[in-house]
């Protein structure tokens, strides 16, 4: 089939208002219908917002614009410069790796920012890959944040998650974890372990000796608790998650060190003190 027209496209990047500015030779009135022919995400350009010879689009819908290009097979669509050109590259980039889970929570800047994501739109996320250009990831960022916060059904999954994982709703100012530490408690890695890990003070055997805190694994339902030490079968798999509690537990009270590999953090050690437990 001919095409009956070619239509030339130019968009630039809105940082002030966070958009995208997509711009013609003529008013859009003219190329708006055939560009975003078949584009849900405008209603199919029925829902946009024109200003000033100017259609502004968000960034979730200018990632579905410029990755999947659904305008009508009646026109042909061009990029009239290389940035222009570019968003596609870019786009299809991003969208490649949405598809393909290649993309994450941003944890350094929930933590740079102050956290609190309880709203589905102050998210940010980053990609597991390199990225070709700076703003690409600025991009992903503001357009999955765009999308959960348009999408109803995905709203109310976002405030499930935040329910089931509080953390990423906290403010981050005291957050002393690692990137896979807070991933962890936030539902990204997988289910949480089943268990939580605490201190236990532990009084000597004999009178005279020092007290030594352990560090202990409690089940959610508090069923079981159980030294590190000593790991339940089914609680092997989460052995990494219990060396990452016990260094968080370390880097929120500088006084304790890590004990031998029994498990236990004695408090004396630190002073130089000998503990038969931890010796």
């Amino acid at each position: 089939m001919k095409a009956l027209e070619t239509i030339q496209i130019s968009c630039r990047w809105n940082e002030e208002i966070r958009c995208f500015e997509l711009s013609g030779s003529t008013h859009p009135s003219s190329w708006v219908s055939p560009l975003l022919a078949w584009h849900e995400e405008t209603f199919y350009g029925t829902m946009i917002d024109i200003e000033d010879d100017i259609v502004r689009l968000s960034p979730w819908q200018a990632l579905t614009l410029f990755a999947l290009r659904p305008h009508s097979r009646f026109s042909v669509i061009e990029w009239a410069d290389e940035f222009t050109a570019r968003l596609e590259e870019w786009a299809r980039h991003i969208w490649n790796g949405l598809g393909e889970r290649r993309f994450l929570p941003d944890a350094p800047l929930w933590k740079n920012t102050g956290g609190a994501w309880s709203e589905a739109g102050r998210t940010r996320w980053r990609s597991t890959d390199d990225d070709p250009d700076p703003f690409v990831a600025t991009w992903r960022s503001l357009a999955i944040a765009d999308w959960l916060s348009r999408d109803p059904e995905l709203r109310v999954i976002w405030g499930e998650i935040v329910r089931a994982y509080p953390l990423i709703a906290s403010p981050s100012g005291q957050w002393t974890g690692t990137e896979d530490d807070w991933l962890e408690q936030i539902g990204w890695l997988g289910d949480r372990p089943p268990f939580t890990v605490g201190l236990r003070l532990v009084e000597p055997s004999e009178e005279g000796d020092v007290w030594t805190l352990e560090a202990v694994l409690i089940a959610v339902d508090d069923s079981v608790i159980t030294p590190a030490s000593d790991i339940p079968r089914a609680w092997r798999p989460y052995a990494s998650s219990i060396q990452r509690a016990i260094r968080r537990i370390c880097a929120i009270v500088p006084c304790l060190t890590p004990g031998r590999v029994c498990g236990r953090n004695c408090l004396m050690k630190k002073r130089g003190v000998f503990c038969p437990k931890t010796a």
